[in-house]
């Protein structure tokens, strides 16, 4: 995989745990729709 993949994919994690440790639960992660995609739903 590459190193930007890689950023890419560390980044979401990050992201995850921050929502998590606010009090949010992952309800999904990389939805994709043909206009785009969505990282990460929280709720």
């Amino acid at each position: 995989m590459s190193a930007r993949k890689n950023l890419g994919i560390d980044g979401e994690n990050l992201a995850a745990k921050y929502l998590e440790n606010l009090g949010y639960s992952i309800v999904g992660r990389n939805f994709r729709h043909r206009l785009g995609e969505i990282d990460i739903v929280a709720e």
